[in-house]
């Protein structure tokens, strides 16, 4: 076998080993995209009818009022800050390089990032700005305790009259092949509520009263509302993983069939030079 049949072998042979990787962790990924859909569409359920509740006791409530909860203050200041959702693990295809690339065109100089995700953490650790990396491996636990933990540190910084609001860059589930950045206001909580206003004949008695309920009410949504987009992150980073490992697996099928051919066509080649040089040679020894 000549130097070109050899080559062409240890490609196949490395290409090879390289689909066996690719096809199990497409595996891999579509069984967690499975497991992490199935949690997310049962806890988006819940998020719903929990904002359904808080959507009706907010229609009763008075917005002028002096005391309004800390999640309902606005402040004066002018940077922002954005809770950047990236992945921690690598091959997700384009997962990441969304995110990124929108929030350069929104982000604004005086502005800060809280990161959550490894991924992001790299990409931003030299942001001239302040860079929160508290909660970057909060994917390696994702509970909703650890959520709620992230919503009083959260709290703590907004209410010290830093920024003007704080919004959640996250990656929305349209379906298994297409996601899209989004950008949703965390602080202060905006409410539209005119779909709500009618819902009653008569207005509901609400116990001990509306200020209350609501104090109670708003943080524990708002822990709702981010483990709900943090879950629809993750199924997106895991479904895009999926996506990036069959297309490598597809790409790497097709390198190998054709390097197949390639491999065909010089082993017949070489056969067919070595049956021209016997052939040469039994002429040439019938001559002399």
């Amino acid at each position: 076998m000549d130097g070109n049949l050899i080559e062409i072998k240890h490609r196949i042979n490395s290409i090879d080993s390289t689909l066996k990787i690719t096809k199990a962790m497409k595996l891999v990924a579509s069984v967690k995209l499975k497991r992490m859909k199935d949690i997310f569409d049962a806890n988006l359920n819940y998020t719903n009818e929990l904002k359904d509740v808080l959507y009706k006791t907010l229609s009763y409530y008075d917005f002028n009022s002096k005391k309004l909860p800390d999640c309902l203050k606005k402040y004066n200041s002018s940077n922002k800050l954005y809770i950047v959702v990236t992945s921690t693990l690598g091959l997700c295809g384009s997962y990441n390089y969304s995110i990124f690339k929108y929030l350069k065109d929104i982000l604004n100089e005086d502005d800060e990032i809280l990161i959550i995700g490894e991924k992001g953490y790299i990409h931003y650790k030299n942001f001239k700005n302040k860079v929160y990396d508290d909660y970057k491996n909060l994917f390696l636990n994702l509970t909703y305790n650890n959520v709620k933990s992230l919503r009083h540190f959260i709290f703590k910084i907004y209410k010290q009259n830093k920024y003007k609001s704080v919004e959640l860059i996250y990656t929305k589930y349209v379906n298994s092949l297409n996601f899209k950045v989004e950008n949703i206001q965390v602080l202060p909580l905006n409410f539209d509520l005119d779909n709500y206003k009618e819902k009653f004949v008569f207005k509901p008695i609400i116990e001990p009263n509306v200020n209350e309920v609501l104090n109670k009410m708003l943080p524990h949504y708002i822990d709702a509302l981010l483990f709900n987009k943090l879950l629809e992150s993750n199924v997106c980073e895991y479904a895009s993983r999926r996506n990036a490992m069959e297309n490598a697996t597809n790409n790497a099928n097709e390198l190998i069939d054709d390097l197949n051919i390639k491999f065909n066509k010089a082993r017949q080649s070489h056969i067919t030079n070595e049956i021209i040089e016997v052939v040469s040679g039994a002429k040439s020894t019938k001559g002399e």
